[in-house]
Order: structure tokens, then C-alpha cells, then sequence
């Protein structure tokens, strides 16, 4: 039996439950892991207040995010086993796939082994600001390395993520704090 934290109606935190539950083995594709540390962010409050894209299906789980030990690994998996130290990247399906809770069985494509000397804590926190700026940048705005954009504020979210996910598909982005009115200019690769 393993705590997990479900609700069964929308509303505010207090329908939030701490349950205990038996934990089914992780389907062919998945991995099933020791959740060590969760993060926290706007997107489950929303679909637990009926404000998200995706619809619950009571009772719910919740939870896009977290860092932890692999406990077991579904059948067709290659790429991770019992002791790996790793992180979700945050899945398509929040209520299938939850974190809040000791063990979670989540997809093996969206984790991702991360070095020892990064907590748990880090680990669990990261992803969805870079999903976000990915999001936003690359699959909304279709960003290619011929784009260029310059930002004055907001977004403080995804500060830290918004050049590595620019980069990544081959462009820079500048951000200017002190001067509205200078000039932005970049070089891409």
C-alpha cells in the first residue's frame, strides 16, 4: 500500500485526500518510481478546480511533476532500472499519470536520469517552466533558427529556461533588464 493523494470532487485544497492505495505494476511502457519530491505549480490547481483543459475522472490523482528512485520497470523497458535516479518531465495526462503520492507508475518517455549532485527537490521543480517555455516558443509560436525575439518582462517563470530551449533549436533570445528603449541584436549559431 502506498499514500497517494487524490480528490473526488473540484473544488479547493480541502478536497485534496491522502489515501492509501495498492499500486498496480507499471504497464509495458511505463516505469514505477519511489516519488522522493514533487512539484508544485499553477496547472493542478486548475485541474482541481475545474479550470485546466483536461476533465477528472473521480476519483482523481493529480500531479505533473516529480523526482525519484525507480522502484520497477514495465516489460518493454531498456533504458532504466531499479536504482536509476530520475525525473518527469511533465506527462499529457495529469489525472493517468500523478505524483502526489509515494509511487507513481509514469510513462518511461517522459523521464529522464538526472546527476546525483542535483536534489530531489531541483529535480522535481524544473520541468515544467522549461515545458512551458518549449511550449510556448517552439510549438505555439514555431520558433526556428531564423527567428529572433527580444523580451523586456514577464515570463519570470521561465527565465532560466528560455535561452537553453531557444538554443536548442539553434537561435538565441536576448532579454534586456535595464534599458526599454535599447536596441536588442543576436547572432544565431
Amino acid at each position: 500500500m502506498a499514500r497517494i493523494v487524490r480528490f473526488r470532487e473540484y473544488g479547493d485544497a480541502s478536497v485534496l485526500k491522502i489515501e492509501s492505495l495498492d499500486i498496480p505494476p507499471p504497464s509495458a511502457d511505463e516505469v514505477q518510481i519511489d516519488v522522493k519530491s514533487i512539484g508544485l505549480n499553477r496547472a493542478e490547481v486548475m485541474f482541481r478546480t475545474h479550470a485546466y483543459m483536461q476533465e477528472a475522472q473521480f476519483p482523481s490523482r493529480l500531479g505533473f511533476e516529480a523526482a525519484g528512485i525507480v522502484k520497477t520497470v514495465g516489460t518493454a523497458i531498456a533504458s532504466f532500472k531499479k536504482g536509476d535516479v530520475v525525473s518527469l518531465i511533465p506527462p499529457a495526462d495529469v489525472a493517468r499519470w500523478g505524483t502526489y503520492g509515494e509511487l507513481a507508475n509514469v510513462p518511461a518517455r517522459n523521464l529522464v536520469k538526472h546527476p546525483r549532485n542535483i536534489s530531489f527537490e531541483e529535480a522535481a521543480a524544473s520541468w515544467m517552466q522549461y515545458v512551458t517555455a518549449w511550449g510556448a516558443l517552439i510549438e505555439q509560436a514555431k520558433l526556428t533558427a531564423s527567428d529572433f525575439r527580444h523580451r523586456h518582462s514577464g515570463l519570470k517563470q521561465c527565465r532560466y529556461c528560455r535561452v537553453p530551449s531557444c538554443k536548442s533549436c539553434g537561435r538565441y533570445s536576448h532579454r534586456n533588464h535595464s534599458d526599454p528603449g535599447q536596441e536588442a541584436s543576436a547572432h544565431g549559431p
